[in-house]
């Protein structure tokens, strides 16, 4: 997928995530690249929306939750808006689980 195209999609998973946060009251959590789902249109729906504590996924995982850190719900599904970003635009992961796993968190 080219920059535009990844461009349009990120917009209608904020669009969507920040409908969360403000009509619907509610944080995601787990915001990853395999809970965009795209239809016949190329809209997006958000799937495997569940209450949890903390992320499930190490590598869209805030570094205040790798570091064991109390975090707030919303700024957790930002940071994971930005590793979803970065993974769409270079097509690789912002953090691989091995560099979360054996080094401190950078934050760039």
């Amino acid at each position: 997928m080219d920059e535009s195209g990844c461009r349009d999609i990120f917009k209608q998973v904020v669009s969507t995530t920040h409908h969360l946060h403000t009509k619907s009251l509610v944080v995601h959590r787990d915001i990853k690249d395999k809970i965009a789902v795209l239809d016949e249109e190329w809209g997006i729906n958000l799937i495997y929306l569940v209450v949890r504590r903390i992320s499930r996924t190490a590598e869209y995982a805030a570094p205040e939750i790798l570091q064991g850190e109390l975090y707030r719900g919303k700024e957790q599904d930002i940071w994971a808006l930005g590793i979803l970003l970065y993974d769409c635009v270079w097509k690789n992961p912002f953090y691989t689980v091995d560099e979360i796993l054996d080094h401190p968190c950078r934050i760039p």
